[in-house]
């Protein structure tokens, strides 16, 4: 696996310049590299594979294979972590350890807005579809708290050998937390307003 090379940019291998850290837009910007199917059709939905920081591999040449993982005729794509092979932050690895600076630059707020940055140029105003599993899916589901008004649908699972098992465990704990906290009837209060947003 490791690095492949990162390809010539043409219509299914991008990049786009984005900031090093969103909130430090003064550090300046690199170019993060994303990739459509190769069978992507402009008009068709699109489904975009997260990454997230635990990725040790690039991510070129991946998303036929998460077309074909996931029997999907939707066009795909996804993108190459910030700072991993083709979307390095050029003399990032030579900078003193830093470590803020390296969690203001890596962390996944910014990748989030990165996601954005990738919808608004691939598709404009246009709605993207989100697939995630695990830390891909937590990914998800923080775009999706920010910007949920530009997702079609999600599909968010868990990758455990006992998702199943897993899921029931989260809906247990939780609503024994609303229990010990005496929480039931505000929360089932809360879900029921009209005016509570989303978020």
């Amino acid at each position: 696996m490791g690095n492949p090379g990162c390809p010539e940019p043409d219509f299914y291998h991008r990049y786009i310049e984005v900031p090093i850290s969103y909130d430090y837009p003064e550090w300046g910007e690199f170019e993060l590299y994303y990739e459509l199917c190769s069978d992507y059709q402009e008009g068709k939905p699109t489904l975009m594979v997260p990454t997230d920081g635990q990725r040790t591999f690039s991510q070129v040449d991946w998303v036929d294979k998460y077309k074909k993982i996931f029997h999907t005729s939707l066009n795909v794509v996804t993108y190459e972590y910030r700072g991993m092979y083709c979307s390095d932050i050029p003399g990032f690895q030579k900078k003193k350890k830093d470590w803020v600076r390296i969690y203001e630059s890596l962390n996944s707020d910014n990748v989030i807005e990165d996601i954005e940055n990738i919808r608004k140029d691939l598709l404009g105003d246009k709605k993207i579809n989100i697939l995630g599993g695990s830390g891909t899916a937590m990914m998800g589901l923080k775009y999706l708290s920010k910007y949920h008004q530009n997702v079609d649908r999600a599909y968010l699972m868990s990758f455990f050998k006992d998702a199943q098992g897993s899921s029931e465990s989260g809906v247990k704990f939780f609503n024994e937390f609303l229990e010990k906290n005496n929480l039931k009837k505000a929360y089932a209060e809360i879900t029921q307003k009209k005016e509570v947003k989303i978020e």
